[in-house]
């Protein structure tokens, strides 16, 4: 039902260490709220979700999370680097929410599938 974010101490010392506590995934996060939840802990969670499956995943010291040395911050579009400062280009990323204008049309299903031409007799595709 949750999820905890650790720092990158190991051994006994561990134990006690959490940093955050998220829930397991966004559909908690919904139902449990009064329909008021932050955008930010929702991308954060769902974000946590993700990638704890393949990866350790550990707390940053200057940003959201930290995986395999690299540093990740979380955030709507208009997200900048600010807070990665002093992190190399190579060791930092951002993830940001995509926009809906950023999605093909045909995805988004503002038009219908493509237009497909029926054989003509014989097996033959039409010209």
């Amino acid at each position: 039902m949750i999820a905890q974010l650790r720092t990158s101490t190991h051994g006994i010392g561990a134990l006690g260490k959490v940093d955050k506590v998220y829930l397991d995934n966004t559909n908690i996060l919904y139902n449990l709220s009064d329909g008021r939840e932050d955008i930010g802990t929702v991308r954060e969670t769902f974000f946590f979700n993700q990638m704890r499956v393949g990866h350790e995943v550990l707390s940053s010291p200057v940003s959201d999370f930290l995986i395999e040395g690299k540093t990740f911050e979380v955030g709507g579009r208009r997200k900048g680097f600010d807070q990665l400062k002093g992190v190399t280009d190579d060791k930092r990323f951002r993830v940001l929410e995509p926009r809906l204008s950023a999605i093909p049309r045909r995805a988004a299903g503002r038009r219908g599938p493509p237009r497909c031409r029926a054989p003509a007799p014989g097996g033959r595709s039409a010209p």
